[in-house]
């Protein structure tokens, strides 16, 4: 199908749904809601085809493509738009596609994955189990100065989750104790900056 290899307007497909929609109805009043004729037939639909949902099933996969392909020539440019956010590891983050700052020449065709995966991915934490394996990086609840950040030297170290700061009594890591346990040398405006980003729910209830 065309739509999964190339960029469709939201009014296009809108357009698509409006008509289909209207067809069943011979173009005249919807008798019934446009939910439920999308829904299976036991629930007292037709199992009708929402072509917006079917355009963003179809970007989904490449989620997968582009996540195995790393070094491949094929997905070049992307790589080298996401590597400032740490690469592919950007499919992990809880990001907002607002944050990423994706330079002009960037297809809109991977701007579509991102925000399709932005979609399906995107959560609120809301639990200490959540809280504790938050990604850290990229994350749309975590900013500095107004945007998200990324450490690369701390991530290679392997500090990924919220629970990665955190001692085994669930207590943050000062300092010093962080860089004893990743070989890592701070500056403490630097730590400090980082832990005060951390919205206070997410350090104080842990248990």
């Amino acid at each position: 199908m065309p739509a999964s290899v190339l960029t469709v307007p939201p009014n296009f497909a809108e357009k698509v749904n409006d008509i289909c929609f209207k067809f069943i109805w011979n173009f005249k009043s919807d008798k019934v809601k446009c939910h439920t004729i999308i829904g299976p037939v036991d629930k007292g639909g037709l199992n009708m085809v929402d072509f917006t949902m079917a355009v963003k099933s179809l970007k989904a996969p490449w989620v997968k493509r582009l996540y195995e392909a790393d070094g491949s020539k094929w997905c070049s440019l992307f790589s080298s738009a996401i590597s400032q956010y740490g690469g592919r590891v950007i499919f992990d983050c809880n990001f907002d596609l607002r944050d990423l700052n994706l330079a002009p020449h960037v297809p809109k065709f991977y701007r579509d994955i991102l925000t399709v995966w932005q979609e399906l991915h995107s959560k609120n934490p809301s639990t200490g189990d959540d809280y504790q394996h938050e990604i850290i990086w990229n994350n749309r609840f975590i900013r500095i100065d107004g945007k998200p950040v990324f450490y690369l030297s701390w991530y290679r170290k392997g500090v990924f989750k919220i629970h990665h700061l955190l001692n085994e009594n669930r207590n943050v890591l000062s300092r010093f104790e962080f860089q004893q346990r990743y070989g890592l040398s701070v500056n403490i405006l630097t730590y400090s900056g980082l832990l005060s980003a951390i919205p206070n729910a997410w350090k104080t209830q842990q248990q």
